[in-house]
């Protein structure tokens, strides 16, 4: 980040500050409440004179209580103050203005990629990381359990929204029934005999293969929806 800004921060200028002076001294001590700049860094300050009138300038480096400036910003006069004036870090219109230009360069940021991604600027990451979540169907998956037939995260969640339903009619005796639907989750199935849910408990799944602890008992309604 270029600019530098901080809240509440204001000194005085230590002797007379010509209108050509390139660098400023401020109370003893107070330096250390201004940012200090970095390589490409910098901040805006006002200097106020006991008349009022006032000069922005920038500063671009800080030795503890003397700060590097450059003169006469934002259509201010480079003019002589003298010692006791103000001088203040304010937001100013082109402290804004250079926070803007930051923001909108930021495609401009450069960084190194990892895993998947490729691209080297932070605009462009961002456009892969969408354009994967808008390809859901385009991202395979490793099936495990053989739970899943489709091999991509689109068709398997197409899978899972779409449920299957088995109807059986028990006679007493049989415990195992095949489920018409392929796949086989025992968390997502729920099984009814004449509209009563059953204990999970109560049966084992195995790809369409359903096996009841207790054969149905005769002419009951088994339902069994999976998915």
């Amino acid at each position: 980040m270029g600019i530098q800004l901080k809240n509440n921060v204001n000194s005085l200028i230590v002797g007379n500050l010509s209108a050509a002076a390139i660098s400023v001294t401020v109370t003893a001590g107070s330096g250390a409440n201004f940012p200090s700049p970095g390589s490409g860094e910098y901040f805006y300050v006002t200097l106020i004179a006991p008349t009022g009138v006032i000069e922005i300038v920038k500063c671009t480096a800080r030795v503890n209580d003397v700060l590097a400036i450059v003169r006469a910003q934002e259509n201010t006069l480079a003019i002589p103050f003298p010692s006791g004036s103000r001088i203040e870090l304010r937001i100013t219109a082109k402290s804004i203005r250079d926070l803007v230009e930051e923001y909108n360069a930021a495609s401009e940021i450069s960084f190194t990629p990892t895993g998947a991604i490729t691209s080297t600027n932070v605009q462009d990451a961002i456009a892969e990381v969408s354009n994967e979540s808008n390809n859901a169907s385009a991202i395979n998956i490793a099936d495990a359990g053989n739970v899943y037939i489709g091999a991509s995260v689109e068709a398997a969640l197409q899978e899972l929204r779409t449920p299957s339903i088995s109807v059986f009619i028990g006679n007493g005796s049989t415990v195992i029934y095949t489920l018409s639907s392929t796949l086989g989750v025992r968390n997502l199935t729920s099984v009814h005999i004449n509209g009563v849910y059953q204990n999970k408990s109560t049966y084992t799944l195995s790809g369409t293969t359903l096996t009841f602890s207790e054969s149905p008992p005769l002419n009951t309604v088994i339902e069994v929806l999976t998915r």
